[in-house]
């Protein structure tokens, strides 16, 4: 049954349209948004009323009958979800450092005031360095 469901013009419509998202890296964050894209896709270019739990379900069936020649759509939405998480914690890395420069700006004298405490710091550390080698 499954192997005369994955060469029914639907499936063959949603697999295409699953393909073509792939290829051109589409945007998405989540799971569900790719499967609503997916039907609206297959709704629109090919005229199949299909929604995104049946398109779920209509690839996964595709899988288990011809695995080879079925793109995998989960592995593409897991690295896609990754990437989205890093450009989203890259941005609030940027934010944060952004807002700890400008903290910095207000507080001018602290950092040199560190600064040279660390600098009499590593000068006794090199001062005793030197006595203890002369003995």
């Amino acid at each position: 049954m499954a192997a005369a469901f994955a060469n029914s013009p639907e499936a063959i419509a949603v697999l295409a349209v699953i393909q073509a998202l792939m290829d051109s890296k589409v945007e998405v964050h989540r799971g569900g948004e790719f499967w609503a894209l997916v039907s609206a896709k297959v709704r629109t270019e090919h005229g199949f009323n299909i929604g995104s739990g049946r398109a779920k379900k209509m690839h996964r069936m595709m899988k288990t009958a011809a695995p080879s020649g079925v793109p995998d759509a989960r592995k593409f939405l897991q690295r896609a979800a990754r990437s989205h998480r890093r450009r989203k914690d890259r941005a609030a890395r940027e934010e944060a450092g952004g807002l700890r420069g400008a903290g910095a700006v207000e507080g001018e004298g602290e950092g040199e005031e560190e600064g040279e405490e660390e600098a009499e710091k590593q000068a006794k550390t090199n001062e005793f360095t030197l006595a203890f080698r002369e003995r």
